[in-house]
């Protein structure tokens, strides 16, 4: 039980923390952009790039396509069934890496991490191509966002060194991993301080959140039993089953002419309950099943 202590510890130490921060000292919204812009920009693709280079693909490639089956699925219900892009988008793309990279890399390490980037991959790359199509803007357009987006150059400039056994200094992977890691605590510190500006939660959301989950935990079911997947992967296939729309989303629909300010709601207030409520109940379960 200690582990799922110390992982809870690591979450909301620092969640608390940039809560106060933010309601005490009330930083400026462009100063946080900055530093969210090192995280994902510079950090991230250090810490993913340092925990993939030199690990066997196992059941990574796996998890990357349970996550673009994922995004597919999820869009194409919801765009039926809702009709507004805005309950779409925020379904289908789920936050992928910017809360599962710091709980996998507590509870998991380096292992971890490697197996939400490979998530990430099919994630991210699905979900920022599919975007655009909510609203018919070209795809030409989308592709040029996503050739924008750091971490995946870093999972798969990992990728291909591991394939074709390209040998770095450990000096150098080493030196790449002690800077990623500051990117976890940072990232759950400005957590805290986006909790801090808007703290409204419309449980009616929680229909969203929910009918995503039913959709990716039967995906889950499904690729675990045929290809019998368990231990760490598929506890961060279950993790991003459960993880809350990502925060990038209130800026890409600001960019399509989406209605950024309910995006913005929705986002921020799944975002706490997940923190508050399913990570804890999550890391406990696991912690007892495994």
């Amino acid at each position: 039980m200690y582990s799922v202590i110390y992982a809870l510890l690591k979450l909301y130490v620092p969640l608390s923390l940039g809560l106060i921060y933010g309601l005490t000292v009330k930083p400026d919204e462009r100063e946080s952009k900055v530093i969210s812009s090192i995280v994902i920009n510079i950090l991230f693709p250090f810490l993913l790039f340092a925990s993939i280079y030199g690990q066997a693909l196992g059941q990574g490639s796996l998890l990357t396509l349970t996550a673009v089956a994922s995004v597919v699925v999820t869009a194409f219900v919801f765009y039926l069934a809702t009709k507004k892009p805005e309950y779409t988008l925020v379904a289908m793309k789920p936050n992928a890496g910017y809360l599962p990279i710091p709980i996998a890399y507590s509870v998991w390490g380096a292992e971890g991490v490697t197996y939400v980037a490979f998530y990430m991959l099919g994630s991210v790359t699905t979900s920022n191509v599919l975007a655009p199509l909510l609203i018919r803007e070209p795809l030409k357009k989308s592709l040029r966002r996503l050739m924008k987006f750091p971490p995946l150059y870093a999972i798969l400039a990992a990728l291909l060194a591991t394939a074709f056994s390209l040998q770095i200094p450990e000096d150098a992977v080493r030196l790449a991993s002690e800077v990623g890691e500051a990117a976890p605590i940072l990232a759950i510190l400005l957590l805290g301080i986006d909790f801090s500006r808007e703290m409204k939660f419309n449980p009616k959301d929680l229909s969203i959140y929910f009918s995503r989950v039913a959709i990716s935990l039967t995906l889950t079911a499904i690729v675990a039993t045929v290809y019998r997947i368990s231990s760490v992967p598929l506890y961060v296939l279950l993790l991003e089953a459960l993880s809350s729309p990502a925060i990038s989303n209130v800026a890409l629909a600001n960019e399509l002419g989406m209605d950024a300010k309910e995006v913005a709601r929705i986002v921020m207030g799944l975002t706490i309950f997940v923190s508050i409520v399913v990570l804890p109940v999550l890391l406990t379960v696991l912690q007892v099943i495994s």
